[in-house]
């Protein structure tokens, strides 16, 4: 009797032990579990903080201006706190889309100083937020910047530290202007897509300009020619002569106007001839300068079928016929004195004449421009480099099919060769000598 009541004060006891040790460790248990809390919260807020400090650094500059050294670090410090934030599982859902928001703010911001090194960071950046709910937003803002970087860097390349050249793709860039477009159309979307156009239009080089014309121009064109936006379309009539222009290789130019002496342009005069069309003004410094050039071609080619047909463009003030009359008569040019003799087509007077301006009917907004047309009346080329267009003059006049087939001038050649080949052979013999 005695051995079960003392059993059963020791399990009593062993009981209370248990349970006492039991509130002790849930004790210390909840205390850990407040410490964490209060830790991980003073960490979040630690990481807000800096965030949002960095954020008010940068936070007046334009988007577009490139930053200074130190919002260049204010931008680094947000993208490193940023990315430490955004790996944590136990933030809340508001936290995320506000330190997203910041970092991106903070990447276009940095893609605008340095695009080499950061125009692909912004392109990852994009990639991610756009897998991600509630970040459309966010992901649309990055892409219209991506978009307007991506247009600098298809037109004008960045030298990079390693010597390399640092560009966009420009029939990809295009593309994704258009998708972009076409998934958010607005008249921002659209603005975009003609800021392009315009920087394409700005490039010095007019082959370059003329070949990012080529690839761009007509999908952007297309656009704004089908868009239910009456402004787009307006924006699409505006871009038609650019259009029709950069079409023209392969197809008739057709040359209508009134000549300097006020009398009806007649284009009936060069057929089967090679005509090197030239945009000009008497102003233009770059046109007076290719002058002597194209004198000194005219001269040599004219009497076996070359001719070039200068249209005057438009003079600042007084665009009259006798202003450019005398210009034409009198102005001589290079150290032979030369002037020009070939016929000028008056652009001002289409206007006055009821006519459409040859500028607008091609797209013509700075001047030189040149058109090759070949004998067939076709045109060849759209600004041939003016160091080759000695060549792509006689390429023009006596082209390839044509010498193949003339027996004369074969026999010429032959000779030729035979008389080069025996060159070289004397050479080879005075080497090994």
């Amino acid at each position: 009797m005695q051995t079960s009541r003392n059993q059963y004060l020791t399990s009593i006891l062993t009981a209370t032990v248990i349970f006492f040790l039991c509130c002790v460790y849930f004790n210390a248990v909840a205390q850990t579990e407040e410490t964490d809390t209060d830790a991980v919260q003073q960490t979040l807020e630690k990481l807000q903080d800096n965030i949002y400090k960095q954020t008010n650094v940068i936070a007046e500059k334009a988007l577009g201006k490139p930053l200074t050294a130190e919002e260049q670090k204010a931008a680094e410090t947000i993208l490193a706190e940023s990315e430490i934030a955004l790996k944590r599982t136990d933030i809340s859902e508001k936290f995320r889309l506000w330190t997203a928001g910041r970092r991106t703010f903070a990447l276009i911001h940095l893609a605008y100083t340095d695009k080499p090194k950061y125009f692909g960071l912004l392109s990852d950046e994009l990639d991610v937020l756009s897998e991600q709910e509630g970040m459309d937003k966010i992901a649309k803002m990055a892409e219209e910047h991506l978009l307007r970087i991506g247009s600098e860097l298809a037109v004008q390349p960045v030298m990079m530290e390693n010597g390399k050249r640092f560009r966009v793709d420009a029939a990809e860039l295009t593309d994704w202007l258009v998708d972009y477009a076409q998934r958010y159309p607005s008249r921002e979307s659209s603005s975009i897509l003609e800021l392009y156009l315009m920087r394409i239009n700005d490039v010095p080089n007019r082959f370059q300009r003329d070949r990012l014309l080529t690839i761009a121009l007509p999908k952007i064109f297309d656009y704004f020619r089908m868009s239910d936006n009456p402004l787009d379309v307006k924006t699409a009539q505006k871009w038609s002569g650019g259009m029709r222009r950069i079409l023209l290789p392969g197809k008739q130019m057709k040359l209508t106007g009134w000549d300097i002496n006020g009398k009806p342009f007649n284009a009936n005069g060069y057929k089967n001839k090679a005509v090197l069309v030239v945009f000009w003004g008497t102003w233009c410094v770059p046109c007076r300068e290719e002058t002597p050039h194209l004198i000194e071609l005219y001269a040599k080619y004219r009497a076996r079928g070359f001719e070039i047909i200068g249209v005057n463009t438009g003079e600042k003030g007084d665009s009259s016929a006798d202003k450019v009359k005398e210009y034409v008569e009198k102005t001589t040019f290079g150290d032979n004195k030369g002037k020009i003799s070939w016929a000028v087509i008056l652009d001002a007077l289409a206007e006055k004449n009821g006519g459409i301006k040859l500028t607008d009917n091609y797209g013509i907004e700075g001047v030189p421009e040149h058109v090759l047309i070949g004998r067939d009346g076709n045109v060849i080329k759209l600004n041939p480099l003016m160091s080759a267009l000695e060549d792509e003059i006689k390429n023009a006049l006596f082209p390839k099919e044509d010498v193949e087939n003339d027996a004369e001038l074969q026999e010429i050649l032959r000779k030729r060769d035979a008389e080069v080949q025996k060159e070289i052979e004397k050479y080879e013999k005075e080497k090994n000598k």
